[in-house]
């Protein structure tokens, strides 16, 4: 479980998350849904504490964290293979999820021949293919064709049912299963609504 207390992110002076408490659980969806500019990036980068903020975040079930802003630079000279093999060394669940999300492309492909949407996928199939207790991720459909759309669903399944810990941030949560256990937390301005 992630338990938030009192958390507050400043940016020059001005809150762009004004005291915030909430929970994650296990086994379930956390949406986080929001206009641009409410807080919910800010809000996945302060969990991950890749941001100092004020309050507190508590852990009760470990460090190991998997996260996909919602944009990622990756060095363009790196190749999708050695991406892959960084994260995992099971060549056969690397070829299973590039299979999944209809991902024929060569390997040795670098990310900077990649389009947008072959970009993302790849960039979700490496948290996916983590080992973590809990996975965020932030507007993760962008880009995604319906195919793509579909089989993250079912993985986000997979992870609900194996007791992980799931965040996504998104504009449009309708997009999401809705028969997957879950939680919908609106953010406006830095403050749930």
């Amino acid at each position: 479980m992630i338990v938030i207390k009192n958390l507050t992110k400043k940016y020059h002076g001005a809150a762009v998350l004004k005291n915030i408490s909430l929970k994650f659980e296990k086994g379930k969806v956390t949406y986080i849904v929001g206009a641009n500019g409410s807080g919910k990036s800010t809000l996945l980068k302060c969990i991950i504490e890749s941001l100092n903020y004020d309050g507190k975040i508590e852990r009760t079930l470990g460090e190991k964290f998997a996260y996909a802003p919602e944009k990622v630079q990756l060095p363009q000279y790196l190749s999708v293979k050695t991406f892959l093999n960084i994260i995992s060394e099971n060549q056969q669940e690397i070829d299973s999820y590039l299979e999944k999300y209809n991902l024929s492309v060569d390997k040795k492909v670098k990310f900077s021949k990649l389009s947008k949407g072959m970009y993302q996928k790849i960039v979700i199939i490496g948290v996916l293919l983590m080992n973590a207790d809990a996975y965020i991720f932030d507007e993760p459909l962008s880009g995604f064709d319906d195919v793509a759309e579909k089989q993250f669903m079912k993985d986000i399944e997979k992870l609900v049912k194996n007791d992980k810990i799931v965040i996504i941030s998104t504009h449009f949560q309708d997009k999401y299963q809705a028969d997957l256990p879950h939680e919908i937390i609106s953010l406006k301005k830095g403050l749930i609504v």
